[in-house]
């Protein structure tokens, strides 16, 4: 809201204007304490407002974790959610291993022992005769995984590495995927005791080995 001062001018005695003066001042004052209930110089706390209208918005300073725009709306860091969740539209997920996992991938383990895998899905193929081994690692809790074989000669196998589990049926060691279009689906949860283990919730005509 905007304020009004009364107008000195230059003619104006400035004895004869005090009266002015200090209602002007007053007024100032009044102003800034009114706004000083929202805004916090000091602390630089923002607080109570009833609404806040703008084109952006951004959190954090040196890294920004939270940007909003007319067209944008970005979160750059992990995210905590209780109670429920509505969605009105799609949920879409777009988190695909951009090169496949073949006989000569530079790299057949998903994840390590200090990170949890970063992907969703992860396309798998093997031109070889001999069976291609990957090593699964622990993932964070809640987290699923995709395998899909895109391309085969040879089968794929799918393991646990020694510092992670995989539950499967008793005698298995192995997932196996030996035909294009082959998948299996897994979570990551916690048994009775807390351990993180990787549990098998569904796929299309894989094989325990």
């Amino acid at each position: 809201m905007a304020i009004s001062l009364t107008e000195l001018l230059g003619t104006d005695s400035i004895s004869a204007s005090r009266i002015v003066i200090g209602d002007n001042f007053n007024i100032i004052e009044d102003e800034i304490n009114s706004m000083e209930n929202f805004f916090n110089p000091s602390s630089g706390i923002i607080n109570n407002l009833a609404d806040l209208t703008t084109n952006n918005f951004s959190v954090g300073l040196s890294s920004v974790r939270l940007e909003v725009t007319p067209s944008a709306f970005n979160i750059i860091a992990n995210v905590s959610h209780t109670g429920n969740l509505n969605l009105s539209g799609s949920l879409l997920r777009n988190d695909i291993n951009l090169l496949s996992i073949t006989d000569i991938s530079p790299s057949t383990n998903i994840g390590s022992t200090s990170s949890a895998p970063d992907k969703t899905i992860y396309r798998v193929s093997n031109a070889n005769t001999g069976a291609l081994t990957v090593s699964l690692f622990n993932g964070e809790v809640g987290q699923e995984i995709v395998f899909m074989c895109e391309a085969t000669t040879g089968p794929v196998w799918i393991q646990a590495d020694v510092s992670s589990e995989l539950v499967l049926t008793s005698g298995a060691s192995y997932i196996e995927l030996n035909d294009v279009g082959q998948t299996v689906h897994l979570l990551c949860i916690t048994d009775g005791v807390g351990a993180i283990e990787w549990i098998i919730i569904g796929g299309n005509q894989y094989t325990l080995i």
